[in-house]
């Protein structure tokens, strides 16, 4: 996906973000792009998304929603926060 948006087109306007932070969150958005791995989702999640998104813990869910058969992720830098904690849930 190519984001064709410049950061000025952005400012003010139903964002209501200013110029720099456009530019932020617009180089967050591109750095997306390049992920391959669970370590680098990892590392952009505790890196500077955090001004927009403050967190301790991702959680994902994607799967058959009707079938009931999900996969979960769980991305956080907090002991004991892993994926595999999850199996012990069902």
């Amino acid at each position: 996906m190519v984001l064709a948006v410049k950061p000025q087109d952005a400012v003010g306007g139903a964002t209501g973000l200013d110029e720099n932070e456009s530019r932020r969150l617009l180089r967050i958005v591109s750095q997306t792009r390049t992920i391959k791995r669970h370590v680098e989702l990892f590392q952009m999640m505790q890196g500077e998304i955090q001004f927009f998104l403050p967190h301790q813990i991702l959680m994902s869910a994607w799967g058959d929603l009707r079938g009931g058969h999900l996969k979960f992720d769980v991305t956080s830098a907090l002991p004991g926060m892993r994926t595999a904690q999850l199996d012990n849930l069902h």
